[in-house]
């Protein structure tokens, strides 16, 4: 047999397709690294909506009204018993300092924020609380149904 003319595949060989993954790569890589970090300030947010979800599932199952009482520190649990707050700082409840580089924005006189909730996991009010970092400012909102948002 007479060999026909050759066939030219048409297409990208492995070794283009592999530099064109690597450039999109670096690139990849360099918006991640140039956006901004809101670090702590996000984290420290995250774990306070966490906390606040845990202190009003525990005065649902507990049977009595938990108090988060929020300071330039830090903030800390405290349960109701007979008409009296009592601290609470047994496991998941013990008193939380803020991370270095973040602050609660509050009020000029900074008194004390505290989000109560009650047997049914109300909030008996909204309340929110605004935690400051370096780089990025979030916004925790507790609704009167006791629902946490973070923003």
């Amino acid at each position: 047999m007479i060999p026909g003319p050759a066939r030219r595949s048409t297409g990208f060989t492995l070794v283009e397709t592999m530099v064109v993954l690597l450039l999109v790569a670096l690139l990849a890589a360099a918006v991640v690294l140039t956006l901004p970090d809101g670090g702590g300030a996000v984290r420290a947010t995250e774990r306070f909506a966490a906390h606040l979800v845990h202190a009003r599932d525990e005065a649902m199952l507990g049977m009595r009204p938990v108090r988060v009482v929020v300071d330039a520190d830090g903030y800390r649990f405290e349960r109701q018993d007979w008409g009296r707050w009592q601290a609470l700082a047994d496991g998941p409840f013990k008193p939380v300092h803020w991370e270095s580089g973040v602050r609660p924005v509050l009020d000029r006189d900074a008194a004390p924020v505290s989000f109560v909730f009650d047997l049914q996991g109300g909030a008996g009010g909204s309340g929110s609380l605004v935690l400051a970092g370096e780089r990025a400012r979030m916004r925790v909102e507790v609704d009167p149904d006791g629902e946490v948002h973070v923003e």
